[in-house]
């Protein structure tokens, strides 16, 4: 029986080994949100246990399926997301609309995908087989892109809004990786909101960053700014109180910081106005490609290829990038080869 998507309207906090205690401690918490490659599914952590028995919903989070690669879904990882999923009793799965793989390379950062109509009937593949093999909805996160693929032919919210209506999908709406979009790429809120379906809003992502080299990098790992809060305020005034979850993966300076968060978030949430109707009259989607598998080669080619330069610690920049952008991409994979994240972590001692 597949369970409902819903989540009740609040504020989460993503479960870490550090956060543990206060997801446990603070009754106030709608739900939190766990990765889906930390947890094994014939023996969850027993603290996990223990909420889910409390009924605080826990939502698996996936980082592995590379549902943008032009590979198939690879079957072992997808089984494995829905033990998880299972395990947790979880009301929804989430993804996102990125690709970190090809063959045996693996990158330890999303890569966006391009933003063109062969890459939209790839996800939209990919994203049906997932969507079928789990046991509860699947809803599709935004990510935030340290490069920019030349030659885009849709707005990164048309592909989005294009994806969740061709497979069913929820969308889990990172405001935070939409703010380091909008300042790194340039852009419009309010133009890209509109362009989203948001009715299919399923919950939001709010995390701290940082200027980095005169990039806003989306750390994970400082507090909420002003501006990403800003941001926050602009998303719910469109759709209204919806689930808000807080994630935080490294400088967890102190459990007062992220209470004081929380707190924040919280008024925020109750400010919200009511959620608006979705609008009627949408325009149906243009007929997507049948692609033959000579272009499936080359968007595979293509991946391949920037896996390999983000990988390279130097060389040649790919024609049609932007050299920063690059250089971006590769510090941020350096900075995780050094420091990895609890899934980077479990990944590789499962590879």
């Amino acid at each position: 029986m597949q369970l409902s998507a819903r989540l009740p309207v609040g504020v989460g906090l993503g479960w870490r080994p550090e956060t543990a205690l206060l997801v446990e401690e603070r009754r106030s918490l709608a739900f939190t949100e766990v990765i889906a490659e930390t947890i094994d599914p014939t023996r969850p952590p027993t603290a996990l246990r223990s909420l889910i028995e409390r009924g605080l919903p826990v939502v698996t989070h996936g980082v592995s399926l590379s549902l943008g690669g032009a590979a198939r879904v690879d079957e072992a990882r997808l089984a494995r997301l829905a033990a998880v999923a299972t395990a947790l009793r979880s009301p929804l799965v989430s993804e996102h609309v990125a690709f970190s793989r090809h063959d045996e390379l693996e990158a330890p950062h999303f890569l966006p995908v391009p933003m063109t109509r062969t890459q939209l009937a790839v996800l939209v593949d990919n994203v049906r087989r997932a969507s079928a093999a789990l046991p509860v909805p699947l809803a599709l996160e935004n990510i935030a892109a340290p490069v920019v693929w030349p030659g885009a032919e849709l707005a990164e919210a048309e592909l989005l809004a294009e994806l969740l209506e061709r497979t069913g999908a929820r969308l889990l709406l990172d405001v935070a990786n939409l703010h380091a979009n909008l300042v790194n790429h340039g852009g419009d809120l309010d133009a890209y909101l509109a362009r989203l379906p948001l009715e299919r809003v399923a919950y939001l992502h709010v995390a701290g960053g940082a200027h980095v080299d005169g990039t806003w990098r989306d750390t994970h790992a400082h507090a909420v700014s002003p501006a990403i809060a800003a941001t926050l305020d602009c998303v719910l005034d469109r759709i209204g109180p919806v689930p808000v979850l807080l994630e935080r993966d490294h400088g967890f300076s102190s459990r007062a910081e992220l209470t004081r968060e929380l707190d924040a978030l919280e008024s925020q949430v109750v400010a919200a106005p009511p959620r608006r109707p979705a609008p009627a009259g949408r325009r149906a989607p243009l007929p997507l490609p049948t692609l033959p598998p000579a272009e499936w080669a080359q968007l595979a080619r293509a991946q391949r290829t920037l896996i390999e330069t983000v990988l390279a610690a130097d060389g040649p920049i790919l024609e049609g990038f932007d050299a920063r952008h690059i250089a971006e991409a590769r510090a941020i994979v350096a900075q995780k080869r050094r420091r990895p994240c609890a899934h980077m972590r479990r990944r590789r001692s499962a590879g």
